[in-house]
């Protein structure tokens, strides 16, 4: 945009004279010529500059267009070239299974293929260089584009029109998220299922306790019938009681009547239909819940008031949920029907799930999921999908996993929301008003769900849109009063004759599918229009005088009038910031830095198939040449082979054999048959080649009895190659963490013979005094106190039962828990009265004591009550963990100063205690342990309290029996030691 000003000069003298706002005094010289200057302010914007940059961004797009064309051919020859390579494969194969049947020309033809493809794949190699050498060109074009960009923004945007536009469009979609949060709250698409599950829940919303009045009826449930008869879509039923027991049923007829307490049918159940656990739910009028004798699921039909009952001949009570006892088969209801849950012996506890045909009462399908159920604090049904709950800490719970029954895919999420109370017993999903309804503590409480939707219903409200204020009025409220374009400005007349004034607001507009790359319009041009001041240099000092040749299309041109007066003609650049032009450049080079990345990473993804295609056909290449040059060379080799393979076996062994420091018989026969194989080889070599089979056979079930061995012993087998590193030397941190558990290697039963003393531990001293690096320690009880200990010299003196000292703990000295150690000849413990860590000295036989404040009683780990202290000792020195009320019940890790005995420092972390089955701590990193079945353990939690950081991991071992109380690691043989249900049982560790 160009304007023009006029200013007028009067004859007078050779010099300047005063200037007015828009106007001046100036004089003809002495050749009767008007002399005319200009001052401009220095913010004139370089459109040069813009230009610049838009030619650049055609050119990258072109070029980019032209060698993403190149993709379509290099992805049509990778997979003709990994084709030609399995085809010259197979005829490899054919030719080393019978070499005679070919002749030298075949041979040589067989390598003359090889050869054309591979100078094929270094020609295409070569193209795809040449694209990524294009590509990374274009990158670093595209980032210095986004830095001009990103200063020319900086520099000329005064107003701030593109950041407010970007502010503006991020309000923009936050609101439209909002509303459709309200639209799914206040208009939920009842009994759709055009979602891919549930991505958030909201706060609890508590309506009262329950209609007993009593917050002792803890177990219970209340609700909405999920396919309610005609008349009864408001009904809500509630049943609440002091135990687990299913005795009666309340129905109100709609949510007023449930809080005033007001029922208009109150069911009994009879005396011989009792039911038990909590998880029942009412559907189509009828009750399902558990039944007792015999364990089944049942049914009560309030309309003909019939009972019915079906064994699930699976199901097994053993298994319930976290919060409740007999909570074995959990009823759900969805859009797609009715479900029950449970778990069996055959699934090792995981939860099993299986739909009810309602008119038959029977079951008809199952599916069979991957968690365990006492693990879960429940579950429920949306759209044929199971969400599995678990405990956070003590005010939040976690939908954690998820299994759609019509893909039969799992997967773990992470969707937290908040509970009223500590502890509930129902949670199920309502279809009718897709919601959830949970009997917390005795209080109803519902929630929200917003669910993640992959279509948008047409008919859903149309939205009201307004376009943004003009920034001037956003950043400065006082809206300067300028000339309109092409108005003559004169001292004598109003500065702003003919301006119209500032424009209306745009009027709202209705916009159905807003775009997040929508611009809103120019600012009104009389609020944009740049103002051109010319003051003398007295009145504006810091105004630059820009030249003429930098106006670009500016310029100043002078003329005599009829009256004899100078005018100066002004053609003034356009000082206005082109916010929409900088805007789409700014979005074009965000788009083209993207897409650049995106083919760089193809480029070398197909670099590297390349690579390996080389590397498959060079392995061809020596194949054919040893059949070309003598089928019986070829026979040789692969005996040379084996006779390396039975070397490294042997060497294998005597590492592992080391490695127990013990002598075991079936190492030992593995070791003669080892011997005894490489003469047969030796042997079978001067025969006819087909015996090669007969080793080959001979070979494999070698293998399988050393895997065999290695699962017996519990040990990981180790890189042949590399054994060195897997073997690490006691107190050596050097790896990045555990990264496998071997087979439990179980030593017997406890020393006093007795499978009811399942409460204890066994192991070593984690820091041994001279003269007992051998010692192991033992101490078990049928019930969790702890009064003594038995030291044993060895571990030959540990299974014999023959320890050489017993420790008896004094009155007062009591301890309680099972996650004691010896660290230091010293037996570290959790002290009764008062609540404290204790500590017991082997050799001075003194007892002391430390209280840690903050330290709760209120949580231990799942499979033993009064586990609140853990004791652990790694490399790092000697810890303790516990959790606090502060932390909601999470574990707090603190290293112990060894010499005060008291607390150095404290990290806290996200493993709720209850949760877990124990931890312990192995280079300053705390590994968290639960249950995965009855038969499998899993370390699914670390904190590294070096880095401060926390992991979620999935490293399963196998355990002896179903419950533990004792897990500890120890550095001097790192080994994990378990006091398994009486048993001792250990584990070798795999570090990275």
């Amino acid at each position: 945009m160009i304007s023009t000003l006029y200013f007028l000069a009067l004859l007078s003298s050779t010099a300047w004279g005063r200037v007015g706002l828009w106007g001046e005094r100036g004089e003809r010289n002495g050749t009767e010529k008007c002399t005319c200057d200009a001052f401009l302010p220095s913010s004139t914007f370089p459109v040069k500059d813009l230009v610049l940059i838009e030619q650049t961004g055609v050119e990258i797009s072109h070029k980019l267009e032209l060698e993403m064309g190149k993709l379509e051919t290099y992805e049509s020859k990778l997979t003709a070239y990994a084709e030609k390579i399995l085809t010259l494969n197979v005829e490899i194969e054919k030719m080393e299974k019978n070499p005679d049947s070919y002749n030298e020309a075949q041979y040589e033809d067989m390598k003359v293929e090889i050869k054309q493809v591979e100078a094929l794949i270094v020609e295409l190699q070569v193209s795809i260089r040449g694209s990524t050498t294009v590509f990374q060109s274009m990158r670093v074009q595209i980032t210095a584009l986004v830095a001009t960009l990103t200063k020319l923004e900086k520099t000329y945007d005064k107003n701030l029109v593109l950041v407010t536009r970007r502010e503006y469009i991020n309000v923009q979609l936050q609101l439209e998220e909002c509303e459709r949060r309200h639209q799914e709250l206040f208009n939920p698409n009842i009994g759709s299922c055009a979602h891919t599950g549930i991505i958030r829940i909201s706060k609890p919303i508590v309506s009262q306790l329950n209609a007993h009045l009593n917050a002792g009826y803890r177990f219970g449930g209340w609700g909405k019938d999920s396919k309610p008869v005609h008349g009864s879509e408001s009904m809500y039923w509630y049943s609440g009681y002091s135990s687990g027991s299913i005795v009666d049923i309340r129905f109100y007829t709609n949510y007023k009547n449930l809080v005033l307490r007001n029922h208009y049918q109150h069911h009994n159940l009879h005396s011989s239909w009792i039911g038990t656990g909590n998880n029942f739910l009412i559907r189509g009028n009828a009750l399902y819940y558990q039944f007792n004798n015999p364990f089944s699921m049942a049914k009560l039909n309030f309309t003909t008031m019939e009972y019915q009952y079906r064994v699930v001949a699976k199901a097994s009570p053993k298994f319930s949920y976290t919060n409740s006892p007999n909570q074995n088969f959990d009823f759900a209801a969805d859009e797609t029907g009715l479900w029950v849950t449970y778990a069996s012996e055959e699934s090792s506890g995981q939860l099993v799930l299986a739909k009810i045909n309602e008119p038959s009462f029977g079951i008809e399908e199952e599916w069979q999921t991957s968690v365990y159920k006492p693990g879960l604090s429940n579950a429920f049904m949306v759209c044929g999908v199971l969400y599995a709950v678990r405990t956070v800490d003590l005010q939040t719970e976690e939908i954690f996993y998820k299994f759609d029954t019509k893909t039969k895919q799992e997967s773990y999420i992470r969707i937290p929301f908040e509970r009223f109370q500590e502890t509930f017993t129902n949670l199920d999903y309502n279809p009718t008003d897709q919601k959830l309804y949970m009997y917390n503590g005795g209080y109803y409480v519902n929630y929200h769900l917003w669910f993640n939707h992959t279509t948008k219903d047409d008919n859903s409200p149309t939205r009201l849109l307004w376009s943004p204020p003009v920034p001037h009025m956003l950043h400065n409220p006082t809206i300067p009063c300028l000339p309109p374009p092409r108005s003559v400005c004169h001292p004598a007349l109003p500065a702003c004759l003919s301006d119209p004034g500032p424009p209306p607001l745009p009027s709202l507009s209705p916009i159905s599918h807003p775009s997040p790359h929508w611009t809103p319009p120019d600012p009104h041009p009389y609020m944009m229009l740049p103002t051109l001041l010319l003051f003398l240099p007295v009145f504006s000092p810091a105004l630059a005088w820009i030249p003429l040749e930098d106006w670009g299309s500016g310029n100043v041109t002078a003329s005599v009038g009829e009256s004899g007066q100078c005018v100066c003609h002004v053609n003034v650049p356009d000082t206005t910031f082109p916010a929409n032009r900088v805007q789409h450049m700014q979005e074009i080079t965000n788009d083209l830095i993207l897409e650049v990345e995106i083919q760089i990473n193809k480029m070398e993804s197909y670099k590297g198939k390349l690579e390996i295609f080389l590397v498959e056909l060079k392995d061809l290449t020596v194949r054919v040449a040893m059949l070309e040059h003598d089928p019986d060379n070829y026979i040789k080799l692969e005996f040379e082979l084996i006779r390396i393979e039975l070397r490294e076996f042997e060497a294998l062994v005597s590492q592992l054999k080391e490695s127990l420091n013990a002598s075991s018989p079936m190492f030992d026969s593995l070791y003669t048959e080892i011997h005894n194989m490489s003469l047969i080889v030796d042997q079978l070599e001067t025969y006819d080649k087909s015996n090669l089979e007969v080793i080959r056979i001979e070979f494999a079930k070698l293998q399988k009895k050393l895997e065999r061995c290695q699962e017996i012993e519990g040990v990981i087998k180790p890189d042949i190659v590399n054994v060195n590193i897997f073997l690490l030397l006691p107190g050596n941190c050097n790896h990045t963490g555990i990264t496998g558990i071997g087979k439990p290697t179980v030593m017997q039963l406890n020393a006093h013979l007795n499978g009811a003393f399942k409460f204890g531990g066994w192991g070593k001293d984690s820091r041994p005094v001279r003269g007992h690096e051998s010692m192991y320690w033992y101490g078990a009880y049928s019930t969790p106190t702890v009064h003594d200990f038995y030291l044993y010299s060895n571990y030959d003196k540990l299974i014999l039962r023959s320890s050489f000292k017993h420790h008896d703990i004094p009155s007062g000295w009591e301890g309680t828990g099972n996650n004691y150690i010896v660290h230091g000849n010293t037996i570290y413990y959790q002290h009764n009265t008062p609540f404290s860590m204790s500590k017991l000295n082997l050799t001075t036989s003194k007892y002391e004591y430390r209280v840690i404040p903050q330290a709760s009683q209120r949580f231990s780990y799942s499979y033993s009550d009064n586990q609140n202290m853990d004791f652990s000792a790694d490399e790092k020195g000697l810890w303790v963990m516990y959790a606090t009320e502060e932390a909601k019940g999470k574990i707090v890790i603190a290293k112990i100063d060894e010499q005060s005995f008291g607390i150095e420092d404290e990290w806290k972390t996200g493993a709720y205690k209850q949760l877990a089955g124990n931890a312990f701590m192995a280079c300053g990193v705390m590994y968290v342990s639960r249950s995965v079945n009855l038969n499998t353990e899993e370390i699914y939690y670390s904190y590294d309290t070096k880095a401060g950081e926390e992991k979620h991991l999935n490293i399963r071992f196998e355990k002896f029996q179903e419950n533990y109380v004792n897990l500890d690691y120890n550095p001097t043989d790192q080994k994990l030691y378990m006091y398994n249900n009486g048993y001792y049982v250990s584990y070798s560790v795999k570090f990275n």
